[in-house]
């Protein structure tokens, strides 16, 4: 497969992950200030509350075991499974490069929250920038073998 069509798919599971991410946050939200609870809107830095934290975690858990499922067996084809080892390694280094560009979406996000109370803004352009990286890292490092 070429890479302008792997690219293409990548950033097209990409957009449902994003998707997928922005709903997950949508729901987190009407289920936490549903609750009149002072734990959730507890105020941790200017207008970030323990809420959008736990919104930012279940949704990116959500979109992570989506798009890892995508990338493994429909842009980059390992559909058969290698020696345990490789596996774990294969998983932890996508784990790893995810954190990376996780902390790069939620900083972005977060920053667009605080500075401009644009956060789905940020939202959109920080998992765009992250995706982007990101593949180039699981084409040459994670799906390379």
């Amino acid at each position: 497969m070429k890479i302008n069509r792997q690219y293409f798919f990548y950033i097209l599971f990409a957009v449902c992950s994003t998707a997928l991410n922005f709903f997950v946050q949508k729901i987190c939200e009407v289920i936490f200030y549903s609750f009149n609870n002072t734990f959730f809107s507890f105020q941790l830095y200017k207008n970030i509350d323990i809420a959008t934290l736990l919104k930012l975690s279940a949704a990116t858990a959500a979109a992570f075991i989506f798009k890892y499922t995508a990338d493994r067996f429909l842009v980059f084809k390992k559909g058969k499974y290698a020696t345990a080892k490789k596996e774990i390694a294969r998983i932890g280094l996508y784990t790893l490069f995810s954190i990376f560009t996780t902390f790069l979406f939620w900083a972005v996000q977060l920053l667009f929250k605080i500075y401009f109370q644009l956060e789905y803004l940020g939202l959109i352009l920080g998992l765009a920038a992250g995706y982007t990286i990101k593949f180039f890292l699981d084409k040459h490092v994670v799906f390379s073998h």
